[in-house]
């Protein structure tokens, strides 16, 4: 094993890593104690050369998009007031703005009541433009009654270029008390004041979703595309530090 996928291995609370080595056409397996299947949806997902974690990585146009149902990935399910999550990916999106904001993975569905977490960039809230954000629901609905969208999210300030950039986003109890969610650009915490670091009382909803990557459900259709190379998805079931963060970034080297 090479060594940048022995970091993410290694990281606490792992769940599940997919490093996108496998062929078009093929399901994609999970490294870690979920080792869950990605299925193509959409239509078939080619592989290119320049990975992170191995020669290939996944090529993702819009419209298509890698899933795994909800039944089939339980230890993905993280939720309660207590629970916590960190969603890292490895992407390089591709230098055009699409109509909506586009979706990297995670469990949520903009239906009643069925949102979770996911990392988003692009969300077009708080006069925010190619962003990264990330989306924690604590409730599993809409920002209000009636309201289309949720706000439940911590956004950064920095516009994300068309380089191979490591993202995550974070979910867990801060120091001050309640909760806190937080997006990292390279192991970076981007900050915003008042949006990154982001705090709240609540914990994480039992969304009922599939986990979907390049994309979510959006009320009756797909949508939310991803545009570009996506060379690594993992999830752990607590809140990764900044020093890990940052640690791990310095182990997974992105290409030039």
């Amino acid at each position: 094993m090479s060594a940048p996928r022995d970091a993410v291995l290694a990281l606490p609370g792992l769940v599940s890593f997919w490093d996108f080595q496998q062929p078009a056409g093929q399901q994609r397996l999970a490294h870690g104690q979920g080792a869950y299947a990605l299925h193509e949806a959409g239509g078939i997902i080619d592989r290119i050369d320049g990975g992170i974690f191995g020669p290939y990585c996944a090529n993702i146009v819009p419209g298509r998009w890698l899933e795994c149902p909800r039944e089939a990935c339980p230890a993905l399910n993280l939720h309660g007031p207590e629970a916590e999550v960190s969603l890292l990916a490895w992407v390089r999106r591709e230098p055009r703005r699409l109509e909506q904001a586009q979706a990297v993975a995670g469990i949520w569905h903009d239906a009643a009541h069925r949102r979770q977490y996911a990392l988003f960039i692009d969300v077009r809230e708080h006069d925010s433009g190619d962003q990264v954000a990330g989306q924690i629901s604590c409730t599993g609905a809409a920002a209000a009654q009636g309201a289309k969208f949720s706000r439940e999210l911590a956004i950064g300030a920095t516009k994300l270029d068309s380089s191979w950039h490591f993202l995550a986003c974070t979910f867990g109890r801060a120091a001050t008390g309640g909760n806190e969610a937080r997006v990292y650009i390279d192991g970076q915490l981007d900050p915003r004041p008042g949006l990154n670091p982001s705090s709240w009382s609540g914990g994480i909803a039992n969304g009922s979703a599939d986990f979907t990557v390049a994309a979510v459900h959006r009320a009756g259709e797909m949508g939310d595309w991803f545009a570009g190379a996506i060379g690594g998805v993992a999830v752990c079931n607590r809140s990764l530090d900044a020093t890990t963060l940052l640690a791990l970034h310095a182990q997974v080297p992105l290409p030039g």
